[in-house]
Protein backbone atom coordinates (compact mmCIF):
# COMPACT_ATOMS: atom_id res chain seq x y z
CA UNK A 1 0.00 0.00 0.00
CA UNK A 2 1.44 3.37 -1.04
CA UNK A 3 0.88 6.35 1.20
CA UNK A 4 0.04 9.74 -0.32
CA UNK A 5 1.73 12.37 1.79
CA UNK A 6 1.08 15.14 -0.76
CA UNK A 7 -2.33 15.75 0.83
CA UNK A 8 -0.79 17.35 3.93
CA UNK A 9 -0.76 21.12 3.42
CA UNK A 10 1.69 23.31 5.29
CA UNK A 11 4.18 20.46 5.63
CA UNK A 12 7.12 19.32 3.55
CA UNK A 13 7.73 15.60 3.73
CA UNK A 14 10.58 13.47 2.49
CA UNK A 15 12.07 10.06 2.96
CA UNK A 16 15.68 8.92 2.89
CA UNK A 17 15.90 5.18 3.32
CA UNK A 18 13.75 4.43 6.40
CA UNK A 19 13.96 7.96 7.85
CA UNK A 20 10.90 10.11 7.19
CA UNK A 21 11.23 13.87 7.66
CA UNK A 22 8.28 16.18 8.32
CA UNK A 23 9.08 19.88 8.05
CA UNK A 24 6.74 22.58 9.32
CA UNK A 25 6.75 24.82 6.26
CA UNK A 26 5.88 28.44 6.98
CA UNK A 27 9.32 30.01 7.44
CA UNK A 28 8.02 33.54 6.79
CA UNK A 29 6.03 33.31 10.05
CA UNK A 30 8.63 31.23 11.91
CA UNK A 31 6.41 28.19 11.29
CA UNK A 32 3.43 29.48 13.23
CA UNK A 33 0.66 26.97 12.71
CA UNK A 34 -1.60 27.79 9.78
CA UNK A 35 -5.02 26.17 9.43
CA UNK A 36 -3.79 23.62 6.85
CA UNK A 37 -0.65 22.87 8.89
CA UNK A 38 -2.73 22.33 12.04
CA UNK A 39 -5.10 19.98 10.22
CA UNK A 40 -2.21 18.12 8.58
CA UNK A 41 -0.42 17.64 11.90
CA UNK A 42 -3.61 16.17 13.36
CA UNK A 43 -3.88 13.62 10.53
CA UNK A 44 -0.42 12.67 9.22
CA UNK A 45 0.51 10.48 12.19
CA UNK A 46 -1.96 7.73 11.27
CA UNK A 47 -0.26 7.32 7.86
CA UNK A 48 3.21 7.51 9.40
CA UNK A 49 2.27 4.88 11.97
CA UNK A 50 0.86 2.50 9.34
CA UNK A 51 3.60 3.02 6.71
CA UNK A 52 5.95 0.00 6.85
CA UNK A 53 8.64 1.97 4.99
CA UNK A 54 8.93 4.48 7.86
CA UNK A 55 11.15 3.36 10.73
CA UNK A 56 11.85 6.74 12.34
CA UNK A 57 10.46 10.27 11.95
CA UNK A 58 12.35 13.56 12.18
CA UNK A 59 10.15 16.60 12.83
CA UNK A 60 11.70 20.00 12.13
CA UNK A 61 10.89 23.51 10.97
CA UNK A 62 11.79 25.31 7.77
CA UNK A 63 14.05 28.33 8.07
CA UNK A 64 15.38 29.71 11.33
CA UNK A 65 12.74 28.46 13.78
CA UNK A 66 11.19 25.18 14.82
CA UNK A 67 7.80 26.81 15.43
CA UNK A 68 6.46 30.08 16.80
CA UNK A 69 3.40 28.11 17.94
CA UNK A 70 -0.17 29.11 17.21
CA UNK A 71 -1.11 31.81 14.75
CA UNK A 72 -2.15 34.64 17.08
CA UNK A 73 -4.55 36.20 14.55
CA UNK A 74 -6.37 32.90 14.09
CA UNK A 75 -6.39 32.34 17.85
CA UNK A 76 -7.96 35.77 18.45
CA UNK A 77 -10.70 34.95 15.91
CA UNK A 78 -11.42 31.75 17.83
CA UNK A 79 -11.52 33.65 21.13
CA UNK A 80 -14.02 36.08 19.60
CA UNK A 81 -16.12 33.18 18.30
CA UNK A 82 -16.52 30.50 21.00
CA UNK A 83 -18.10 28.15 18.45
CA UNK A 84 -14.94 28.24 16.34
CA UNK A 85 -12.84 27.64 19.46
CA UNK A 86 -14.91 24.58 20.39
CA UNK A 87 -14.73 23.27 16.83
CA UNK A 88 -10.91 23.54 16.80
CA UNK A 89 -10.21 21.80 20.09
CA UNK A 90 -10.69 18.20 18.87
CA UNK A 91 -8.12 18.80 16.14
CA UNK A 92 -5.65 20.26 18.65
CA UNK A 93 -6.08 17.22 20.90
CA UNK A 94 -5.54 14.90 17.92
CA UNK A 95 -2.14 16.49 17.21
CA UNK A 96 -0.91 15.53 20.66
CA UNK A 97 -2.65 12.18 21.03
CA UNK A 98 -1.83 10.89 17.53
CA UNK A 99 1.83 11.77 18.00
CA UNK A 100 1.85 9.93 21.33
CA UNK A 101 0.04 6.93 19.80
CA UNK A 102 2.50 6.66 16.90
CA UNK A 103 4.61 3.53 17.35
CA UNK A 104 7.54 4.97 15.39
CA UNK A 105 10.25 6.95 17.18
CA UNK A 106 9.81 10.68 16.50
CA UNK A 107 12.82 12.95 16.87
CA UNK A 108 12.38 16.71 17.17
CA UNK A 109 15.16 18.50 15.29
CA UNK A 110 14.70 21.86 16.98
CA UNK A 111 16.51 24.26 14.66
CA UNK A 112 15.56 27.48 16.42
CA UNK A 113 12.85 28.94 18.62
CA UNK A 114 10.07 26.65 19.81
CA UNK A 115 7.20 28.63 21.38
CA UNK A 116 3.71 27.69 22.53
CA UNK A 117 2.46 24.69 20.55
CA UNK A 118 5.93 24.38 19.00
CA UNK A 119 7.48 23.98 22.45
CA UNK A 120 4.74 21.56 23.49
CA UNK A 121 5.45 19.32 20.50
CA UNK A 122 9.23 19.47 20.93
CA UNK A 123 9.02 18.63 24.65
CA UNK A 124 6.36 16.00 24.08
CA UNK A 125 8.76 14.07 21.85
CA UNK A 126 11.36 13.96 24.59
CA UNK A 127 9.22 11.35 26.36
CA UNK A 128 7.60 9.72 23.35
CA UNK A 129 9.52 6.66 22.28
CA UNK A 130 8.39 3.44 23.93
CA UNK A 131 10.72 1.04 22.04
Amino acid sequence: MAFDYSQYGGLLVGRQDKVFTITLNAPETLNAFTGPMHTSMSRIWDDVNDDPDVHVVVLTGAGRAFSAGGNVIAMQKKIDDPGAWEAGMPEARRIVFRMLECDKPIIARVNGHAVGLGATIALLLRHHYRG
